[in-house]
Order: C-alpha cells, then sequence, then structure tokens
C-alpha cells in the first residue's frame, strides 16, 4: 500500500486543460488526500464529465472565470487553513511531480517540522523535454540525509506553502494576476523576516515556455502575444510601485527618479526584444505601451 501525504495538500489552478493535464492530476490522487483545483476558465464540455471532477478527493474552486493566480493561491491558502492543513504544494497543470515519490521530500514534510523562519520550501524544476534527452540521473545527487538550504528566488510551482507563515503576513497580493506574482511573493516573504529554502531530495518536471534563441546576440525571447504584453507591463508598474515607491526605505525625490530610471529602463529593454522577436511588432508594442498607461491611472501616477 502507497504511503498518502495527509499533511501536505496539492494545488493547482486551471486554464482551459486539455484532457492529459486532467489525466495527469488525477493520477495524483493516490498519493495526496486532499488536492484543490481551482477552474480560471470554462471546461470543454467534452471534459465536463472527467473523473476528476468526480472524485472525492478533488475539491473545486472558482467559477470558470479567469482571476488570476494570486487569488487561486489565496483560495488554496484558505482551504488549507480551514482544514488545518499544514502544507500545500502548488502546480501548474503542465508541471508533472516525479513518478518517484520518494524523491519528492513530501513525506519529509509530514514527518519532521521545518525551520521556524521558513515560509515556503521549493522543490528542484527540470525541463521535460531536456530531461527525457538526457535522463534524470546527470542531475540529481540525493544523499541519505536531506537537508533544506536557504535561497532568494523561487517560483510557485513546484513550492510548497507553510500555511499558517502566509496567514501571518495575507498571502499573495492580488494585484498580481499572472505575471510578477513569483517576485513579489519572495519580496514579501523576505519583508517579513522569513525565508525560502530549498529541499535537497525533489524535484518535478516544468517547462517555462518556448523560446527563440536569437544566435548573434545569444538572447533568449519568450514569445507573447500582445494581450499577455499587455498584462507584463502593467504589472511591471504595480511591481515597481510597490517595491520601490512604497517600500524602499530612501527620500521621496530620490525614489521617485529611481522610479522613472528602472522602469524606462525595463520598457526599453522589452520594446527591444519585441523588435528581435519580429513577432507581431506593431500590436505587441501598442499594448506595452497601453498596459502601462492603464497602471499608471490606476496607481494615480498620472492624471487621466
Amino acid at each position: 500500500m502507497k504511503r498518502k501525504l495527509c499533511n501536505v495538500a496539492l494545488g493547482i489552478t486551471i486554464y482551459f486543460p486539455n484532457r492529459d493535464y486532467l489525466d495527469n492530476i488525477l493520477s495524483y490522487a493516490e498519493l495526496f488526500e486532499n488536492i484543490f483545483i481551482y477552474l480560471n476558465s470554462p471546461i470543454k464540455r467534452e471534459l465536463i464529465n472527467h473523473e476528476i471532477f468526480l472524485n472525492k478527493k478533488v475539491f473545486k474552486m472558482g467559477n470558470n472565470k479567469n482571476h488570476g493566480l494570486s487569488k487561486s493561491y489565496n483560495s488554496f491558502i484558505n482551504r488549507c487553513f480551514s482544514k488545518r492543513i499544514k502544507y500545500l504544494l502548488i502546480l501548474d497543470q503542465d508541471s508533472i511531480l516525479s513518478e518517484n515519490y520518494e524523491h519528492l521530500g513530501l513525506f519529509f514534510l509530514e514527518e519532521n517540522i521545518p525551520p521556524d523562519d521558513a515560509a515556503l520550501i521549493t522543490l528542484d524544476k527540470f525541463p521535460k523535454k531536456y530531461i527525457k534527452k538526457r535522463g534524470i540521473k546527470e542531475f540529481i545527487n540525493y544523499g541519505e540525509n536531506i537537508s533544506l538550504s536557504k535561497i532568494n528566488f523561487t517560483i510557485n510551482s513546484g513550492s510548497i506553502i507553510i500555511v499558517d507563515k502566509f496567514k501571518i503576513f495575507g498571502g499573495y497580493d492580488e494585484k498580481f494576476f499572472v505575471d510578477k506574482v513569483d517576485k513579489d511573493i519572495c519580496k514579501s516573504i523576505k519583508l517579513n523576516g522569513l525565508f525560502i529554502y530549498k529541499i535537497s531530495h525533489g524535484f518535478i518536471y516544468h517547462d517555462v515556455g518556448d523560446t527563440k534563441i536569437i544566435k548573434i546576440l545569444n538572447l533568449k525571447l519568450n514569445y507573447h502575444n500582445p494581450s499577455r504584453i499587455y498584462s507584463i507591463a502593467y504589472s511591471r508598474i504595480t511591481f515597481n510601485e510597490k517595491w520601490i515607491l512604497r517600500y524602499l526605505n530612501i527620500k521621496l525625490p530620490i525614489k521617485f527618479i529611481l522610479f522613472l530610471f528602472i522602469t524606462s529602463l525595463q520598457i526599453s529593454k522589452h520594446i527591444f526584444i519585441i523588435l528581435l522577436s519580429n513577432n507581431k511588432v506593431k500590436t505587441s508594442i501598442i499594448s506595452l505601451f497601453k498596459g502601462t498607461y492603464a497602471a499608471l491611472i490606476s496607481l494615480k501616477l498620472i492624471n487621466d
């Protein structure tokens, strides 16, 4: 009989999933006693009666409308808190847990107490395509003893939230919809005197996204459609306002100059990357400036 995780719940935000994604998530019911899925989109008609929506271990949240990642993560955290579940593993719908569950390090948390200053414990992430070509053995060198080491940044997928610590500082900032969610929560953890730890025994397969490499400049360029570029631009301004104008402990005139300087550099770099990618250039640049302007208006940094 396989061991079950009772103190570690699984939370996955679903956005226009295909059957393979749902089948994969359903397979985790063998490991987790509690699986939470947040429906950020409608489900295709042919998938409405998928077994995952009938499984007693799977709790559905959301209303088929896109509320973003931060809101779904906070909903998972609140659900865990109400059910007295200590830990929450976050996965993207296309992330894959290792088939060798003993490598996840999750059972360590099931039976041991993490450091007092830990708010987030993260697993290694390996690209799915790369793993298939090279083999997982080249990347992992697990010893007999599980260890935890402090790191400064991680992404949410493949990270384990310590629920009571997140409740102390309010969890995720829901002003961040998709972009900057990872960076914001890492900075929030640090701001509250807590830390991110990496656990030695644990990994997931996770692909960040398709990239195009410009060989002459050796730049990796992410493809983003114009609507996503709007979101990136909006989140950039929101993030900089929060972490420069609000939280940076220097005089206001200097903060404002620094805000303008850093933001201008980021926008210039983004335009440069759009030009190099040669992907819907005009529409993408318009979306970038629309997102920037909308964020400035919402934060009342300029007048409409």
